[in-house]
């Protein structure tokens, strides 16, 4: 649960890969699920996870009766995940089930900064087969009516203009997914709707939502929604559509945008930044009043620092809640596809990005 970086640091190594496919069942769980869990048999579950969680964030081991084995926040280096996982599988071993109580170990630093354990409690956790009928997962929330499932992918670029060739870093290569709500689509839809061939521009707020997640680098470094207490700023976000000549509601979209943010970001150091500066370009699709495809791509160059003071010279994985140290600038591209899929639930509404073979 470190939104990208445990994946990106920890669970791409070709070793780690493997072991984990030979002994483990790998999970990945949204920290908000598991901070605040829902009020089912899914929620206990997170529950009884989070009772023994030294931090929001980490790395947990589990038995199939839900007992958690073994929490771990960050590593001494890149050969401790491998003992780590030697370790988990030993306790496995010894505690298969809840047949007898298992204190939960914690780890800030594994393996030589140890936390007091968690005793167990004695608890049984109900196991469900399935969800309730008439419910659906947490993880996977519907889609509403209307509503926009779009996704992103995006890519830094060299000094000459190739991709840059480690799309395990996370900021060199992103790809999310996000919901667009209903009252953008609905908003934009009325707008294009009956329009004849002038051109039609939007409030800044229609497409905050594309911007808001066009950026590389980790959750923590958001130029526009940062999950810090200072939000950042939308400096420009002019966006305007034209009908393409002879369709019925096909529509050309063009447009700027400028985010920028400042060593206020969350868990920032001084020195760091962010700015990303896009021309963007594409379509939207109106049909019988509603918005059923948008399609944009978005070119231009990004500043990233961040971890700058830290300057870490340590392997990633031992300082995972933060991320690893990025100094960043260069020429980036975007591409946005969404559709309407009411209905259907999204993978998640959260930057979630994995390394590729990826996140």
């Amino acid at each position: 649960m470190f939104a990208g970086a445990a994946r990106e640091a920890v669970f791409s190594k070709p070793e780690v890969i493997r072991r984990v496919r030979q002994d483990f069942i790998p999970v990945s769980l949204k920290a908000g699920l598991v901070n605040r869990p829902p009020d089912d048999e899914e929620g206990r579950l997170y529950r009884e996870i989070a009772r023994s969680q030294p931090l929001p964030q980490g790395i947990c081991v589990v038995n199939p009766a839900g007992k958690v084995l073994e929490w771990v926040v960050s590593f001494n280096g890149d050969q401790e995940v491998i003992a780590f996982l030697d370790h988990s599988l030993k306790r496995y071993h010894e505690y298969p089930d809840a047949s007898k109580p298992v204190a939960a170990e914690r780890f800030m630093h594994f393996p030589n900064r140890k936390l007091d354990d968690v005793m167990d409690n004695g608890a049984a956790l109900p196991v469900a087969e399935r969800h309730a009928a008439g419910t659906h997962c947490p993880a996977t929330p519907p889609i509403p009516e209307g509503a926009i499932e779009a996704s992103l992918v995006g890519r830094a670029f060299d000094k000459e203009g190739q991709p840059r060739p480690d799309p395990l870093s996370q900021e060199y290569y992103v790809e999310e997914r996000f919901i667009v709500p209903p009252r953008v689509t609905g908003k934009l839809a009325e707008l294009l709707s009956g329009k004849e061939e002038q051109e039609v521009a939007f409030p800044e707020a229609l497409f905050r939502p594309f911007v808001a997640h066009a950026y590389l680098g980790v959750l923590d470094v958001a130029p526009i929604f940062n999950p810090g207490p200072i939000k950042g700023e939308l400096l420009t976000c002019e966006f305007s559509a034209k009908r393409v000549a002879g369709s019925e509601g096909l529509w050309r979209i063009t447009g700027k945008s400028d985010t920028s943010h400042d060593d206020r970001m969350c868990n920032a150091t001084p020195g760091d930044l962010h700015r990303v500066q896009l021309d963007w370009d594409g379509f939207v699709l109106v049909e019988s009043g509603q918005v059923t495809e948008i399609i944009v791509s978005a070119k231009g160059r990004e500043r990233l620092k961040f971890g700058t003071e830290r300057n870490l010279a340590k392997s990633d994985v031992s300082y995972l809640p933060s991320g690893h140290t990025i100094d960043l600038n260069s020429r980036v591209r975007y591409g946005i596809v969404a559709e309407v899929k009411a209905g259907q639930p999204p993978r998640s509404q959260n930057r979630d990005r994995l390394p590729t073979g990826k996140r």
